[in-house]
């Protein structure tokens, strides 16, 4: 049996496209947004951000809150932090995840109002997310339903993490852990962007020190 679970977990690593050689229809739901990467930490001006929202669909589901810090030469200039009424409600085991209720909600502007706001703060600065995919495909997708778009680069720290930090697991949580990073709030936007601010240093740091520079 430790066997078959251990058969299990390695199976799950593994592109399942490539494991059961087949190509899935595309459709809207599986297809990845496209958005431009960066590949290493070499901008001097980003503005590291985190969504939470009702679920895992970026299509169907909807934004609840926006936190995002902006840097410049590792100075922070300027802070966002959001709540937002998703106009659906938010079900139960994502409030027990993120502390965020309908109630907290309901009063608060919708992303109609805030998105505008955003991307006036973000400007041209490269993204910086952790999870990137998961956090520039709501937004993209969100800017769409109110014709606009978003052409900034982003810079995934999920990627980035696996690549320089060598740790046994890479979430947001685990991270901030192992190098003694306070993040008293997690899943909550602002209190993930500000754990990760920390956690890009160190992953710049390592970074530099791989490239030798």
């Amino acid at each position: 049996m430790h066997n078959y679970i251990n058969f299990l977990v390695k199976k799950s690593d593994v592109n399942k496209n490539e494991f059961y050689n087949y190509n899935p229809k595309k459709t809207k739901e599986n297809q990845e947004i496209e958005y431009k990467k960066i590949w290493e930490p070499v901008v001097d001006k980003y503005v590291i951000f985190d969504l939470e929202t009702t679920g895992l669909s970026p299509y169907n589901d909807r934004i609840i809150e926006m936190g995002a810090i902006k840097v410049v030469n590792g100075e922070i200039v300027g802070e966002f932090n959001e709540l937002v009424n998703p106009q659906i409600p938010i079900p139960p085991f994502i409030s027990d995840k993120v502390h965020i209720t309908d109630e907290m909600v309901c009063s608060k502007r919708t992303i109609d109002e805030v998105l505008p706001e955003f991307m006036n703060f973000i400007e041209d600065f490269t993204l910086v997310a952790h999870n990137a995919k998961f956090d520039m495909g709501f937004l993209i997708c969100s800017l769409s339903r109110m014709d606009m778009e978003c052409k900034n680069p982003a810079v995934d720290t999920l990627y980035l993490s696996r690549k320089y930090l060598n740790l046994v697991r890479n979430s947001l949580g685990y991270i901030a852990e192992s190098f003694g990073i306070e993040l008293n709030n997690a899943h909550r936007a602002f209190a993930d962007v500000t754990a990760l601010f920390e956690i890009y240093k160190i992953i710049i740091d390592c970074w530099k020190r791989n490239k030798g520079v």
